[in-house]
């Protein structure tokens, strides 16, 4: 089933309207693509038309968790438009439903090695999404957390966003958060990309950061006295786990 769903997905990147899908070994790229017309309606909606703009993004949220769709989204320079996004001023801390949609679809692509670093090679996108970790999403909350968390996975990410204090500073924050979901995906997050990764290690034993990652291990270690009863807290105090012995370790 999941293997007839991902050919599904890669049709819309070869085939037209009223066309049949065109065979792997006749595949090119194609401007009138289904996929390239969704994107570009993507790109043109008006902001008043929400329940299709929401219908046309969630569909393309879908479409990420291809390889192929992925591959026609950097293509297209889609994503650009995602540096475009206006924040709310002023006392208004809530964010308004395009920058939502916009962080579920980045959240899909970074599923992927290919996607995390599709998303690392948007000039300003982690500073961007510094700024919108700041405003309140009742719906989904830990967007934002999330996507720094699956990106700190690749490899060829880890140089960048180690570079990037403004997402280590909000990481180390999000171990003193009274959220247990907050705290387990930074905790999980600075433990991938302290793995096989010195420089890492050496920036993480910064004092204060090192301080933040004893005390969440320290607390956690009481609060889940007996963590095999939930594999949640289990895997929080792993990560923390190794956090510390990475950190004290030459």
């Amino acid at each position: 089933m999941i293997g007839c769903c991902f050919e599904g997905c890669s049709s819309l990147c070869w085939s037209s309207y009223g066309q049949y899908p065109v065979h792997a070994a006749h595949r090119g790229a194609s401007s009138s693509s289904l996929m390239l017309c969704i994107l570009k309606l993507a790109s043109q909606m008006p902001l008043e038309n929400t329940n299709i703009q929401q219908t046309v993004f969630l569909f393309l949220s879908n479409l990420a968790l291809s390889h192929d769709c992925k591959g026609v989204i950097q293509k297209s320079n889609f994503l650009q438009n995602f540096l475009s996004l206006t924040l709310p001023k002023g006392g208004n801390k809530h964010l308004g439903n395009l920058t939502i949609l916009w962080l579920k679809l980045l959240l899909n692509i970074s599923f992927g090695e290919d996607g995390q670093q599709m998303i690392l090679r948007l000039d300003g996108c982690l500073d961007l999404l510094t700024e919108i970790s700041k405003y309140k999403h009742k719906s989904s909350p830990y967007i934002p957390l999330l996507i720094f968390h699956n990106i700190c996975f690749s490899p060829a990410n880890k140089p960048k966003i180690l570079a990037n204090e403004k997402v280590i500073t909000i990481l180390a924050a999000c171990l003193e958060s009274k959220n247990q979901n907050a705290q387990r995906i930074a905790a999980a997050a600075l433990w991938a990309l302290t793995y096989n990764y010195q420089k890492a290690k050496t920036t993480l034993k910064n004092p204060s950061i090192k301080r933040k990652v004893d005390e969440a291990y320290s607390l956690a270690k009481k609060a889940f006295s007996n963590p095999e009863e939930s594999p949640l807290n289990a895997y929080h105090l792993k990560c923390l786990e190794n956090l510390v012995q990475l950190l004290s370790s030459s």
